[in-house]
């Protein structure tokens, strides 16, 4: 009698410690969704609204919708950074109405820019500027891509522009991108798919039980995502500079073997130019020492930046990018190298 009370106290205690461990977990699931609303697992209104603009592409993961024109009014905001309504060419590359009229009517372009979203978001700023030169400027650049990237894009569409100069854009960040880049066409997946459902997402565990155990508990898994991040912080990818030097030195040999001149803009980021130097900065310096030593032009921006009277004006507040008075600034710098190098068209 005594040991069948004692299994029914077990019993009892055992089910009572399983329901009080699933309502801590309700609450830590509510709570990390309250906290961490919008997660990385789940993209959020912003970055949906964003997404349902763009298509997928086999070659470079995605690309704007193509055609887009504003009289569509798909204005595209994003934190405090100035918004844009959303105007694309034919083969969903973002510019001006009138840049896109001009090259469809068979004008050959003197600058094209390959980069991510530090060129894309300048476009229409370095439009005006360089027509202030004389000169046609025409953005391919894409947010979020890297150097893998520009390189498809310098040959599936710039090569076909004939344009006379190439600016290659590299910011801090294109190091980690090249590296996600290569473990992407690996997977096999679709961009969207393999990170996490947007065009930012984190990338695919491996794991696609994992995966779907992240997305359906995104709560949980954002809490203890920000406690192992603040406990035992993940090291940064390792991308040796030597690495995004190779894919430097491709798109150099395949813009000049079309007679292009190539010119390579370092970006820093906001938290270069405004505070201290990042991890990614150093790999930047260690990337213009071999760029130097291979004879690739190349544009510095980080002093232009970094030394301009009321640096942080250059930048949004919030934001991470440079604003219009920073795009100025940069193509001014680009425009001053451009006219002291023999063969400007």
């Amino acid at each position: 009698m005594r040991a069948r009370t004692r299994a029914r106290e077990w019993t009892a205690r055992g089910v009572l410690a399983l329901v009080a461990l699933g309502l801590a977990m309700a609450v830590v699931e509510v709570a990390g969704r309250v906290r961490f609303a919008d997660t990385p697992y789940v993209p959020g209104p912003q970055i949906r609204t964003v997404q349902s603009h763009m298509v997928p592409d086999p070659r470079v993961g995605f690309l704007w919708r193509p055609n887009a024109e504003p009289a569509q009014n798909a204005v595209i905001a994003w934190s405090d950074a100035e918004p844009f309504t959303l105007s694309t060419d034919s083969e969903g590359f973002r510019n001006t109405p009138d840049a896109i009229g001009r090259v469809a009517r068979g004008e050959v372009p003197d600058v094209v820019g390959l980069g991510d979203s530090f060129l894309q978001v300048a476009e229409e700023e370095f439009y005006e500027r360089f027509m202030d030169a004389g000169l046609l400027y025409y953005s391919l650049a894409m947010h979020h891509q890297g150097p893998p990237h520009y390189n498809r894009i310098l040959a599936d569409h710039a090569l076909d522009l004939g344009p006379g100069w190439v600016l290659y854009g590299i910011s801090e960040n294109d190091y980690v991108d090249a590296f996600d880049f290569e473990r992407w066409e690996e997977s096999g997946l679709d961009w969207f798919a393999f990170h996490s459902g947007s065009w930012c997402g984190p990338p695919s565990s491996g794991s696609p039980a994992v995966d779907r155990l992240r997305t359906a508990l995104r709560g949980t898994w954002a809490v203890w995502r920000a406690l192992r991040v603040g406990l035992w912080p993940d090291p940064p990818p390792r991308v040796d500079p030597r690495v995004v030097r190779d894919y430097v030195l491709e798109a150099r040999d395949a813009a000049t073997a079309a007679g292009m001149r190539f010119t390579v803009l370092i970006i820093p980021s906001k938290a270069s130019a405004l505070h201290r130097p990042t991890e990614d900065a150093a790999r930047h310096e260690a990337l213009l020492g071999l760029l130097r030593e291979s004879g690739v032009e190349v544009v510095d921006l980080r002093s232009a930046l970094v030394a301009a009277p009321g640096s942080p004006s250059l930048f949004y507040e919030r934001d991470s990018h440079w604003n219009r008075t920073g795009q100025k600034i940069a193509a001014e710098r680009i425009l001053s190298a451009m006219q002291h190098t023999v063969g400007m068209r």
